[in-house]
């Protein structure tokens, strides 16, 4: 303080944050903190809701990195979930089978013709 004599240590900032190392060169540290993106840049990314992605990551179905409590993913991470999301445009088989009869006819029926059928009626009311 001033009046007293009293003279404090310069103030040093905490060594613990998550940023790279000073002695990294700009072009490594912009590329390492690019690389990992937040929750939210990754919902942007991919034109989803952040609550999807969080689903879809407690589900399995996208990976993830954890630091301390903060999820981050990575382009290669969303690049994956992609791939594995994606849909095949091919037909599904069974429509493409020619349909069977699933049981055997046990009928002795012959087949006639409408205009026979129609002459061999009884005319009048029932």
């Amino acid at each position: 303080m001033g009046g007293l004599g009293i003279t404090l240590p310069p103030r040093r900032l905490p060594t613990h944050s998550m940023q790279p190392p000073r002695k990294w060169p700009r072009h490594r540290r912009a590329k390492l903190a690019s690389a990992l993106l937040t929750e939210t840049e990754a919902a942007d990314r991919l034109k989803l809701c952040t609550k999807t992605l969080r689903k879809e990551r407690k589900a399995g179905r996208l990976p993830y990195i954890l630091i301390g409590r903060a999820v981050r993913y990575t382009l290669d991470d969303l690049e994956s979930f992609i791939a594995k999301a994606r849909q095949d445009t091919t037909q599904c088989q069974s429509t493409n089978r020619v349909s069977r009869p699933t049981t055997t006819t046990t009928s002795s029926g012959t087949v006639v013709a409408f205009t026979a059928r129609q002459g061999s009626r009884p005319r009048g009311k029932r």
